[in-house]
């Protein structure tokens, strides 16, 4: 399910009720723009980066749970900036890199995680990769020393602690549904990885 991502828009102050760096998803719509969105106003430790708090805003807009962090804004209060792809977690296009940088306070690097080659990766980077902001575990450990991460970017890692050997995947590579059986990940990673 894609979203778009708003911010407020240039040389406005952006509607009151958004803590400087908020993440905001929504649709337009007739009578304005009707948002979900996150700005850790409780400081909350797993919000620090803007990522997390687009996680959190996609999250609430999917379930359509009830939230103080929901309103609909005025259309000429906020910009698009990005598409936000709500199953996988990822943005899969920024259009105002400038305006997403200026109101998140990070660079888009930083939200949308580095794009590696699909391939070979030596130990050393996925070990590096393993360890990056954004980066998480999928599955379990059932056959011995096979690992599998997905990058912040959306990419899998594919790790092999035996042979030390390691491999980028792209979400859609035909051999992804059966990794993801190898490391018997759950239906909910399976839709994190591969989308709906």
């Amino acid at each position: 399910m894609n979203m778009t991502v708003y911010v407020p828009r240039s040389g406005s102050p952006g509607p009151i009720r958004l803590a400087p760096g908020s993440a905001v998803v929504g649709e337009a719509r007739e009578h304005g723009i009707d948002c979900h969105y996150e700005g850790a106003v409780y400081q909350q430790q797993n919000l620090s980066r803007f990522s997390d708090k687009l996680f959190c805003a996609a999250d609430r807009r999917v379930a359509q749970y009830p939230t103080a962090a929901r309103a609909v804004f005025p259309s000429d209060s906020l910009t698009p900036v990005a598409i936000y792809d709500a199953v996988r977690g990822v943005l899969v296009s920024v259009s105002d890199a400038e305006a997403l940088s200026a109101w998140s306070g990070e660079t888009v690097d930083l939200i949308c995680g580095d794009t590696l080659p699909p391939g070979p990766l030596s130990w050393e980077g996925a070990v590096e990769l393993c360890q990056a902001p954004g980066t998480r575990r999928i599955g379990h450990q059932r056959r011995p020393g096979l690992m599998v991460y997905r990058t912040q970017a959306g990419q899998l890692l594919r790790v092999d602690a035996m042979t030390r050997h390691a491999q980028i995947l792209e979400h859609h590579d035909a051999c992804v549904p059966g990794l993801l059986e190898q490391v018997e990940a759950t239906q909910a990673e399976q839709r994190f990885v591969m989308g709906a």
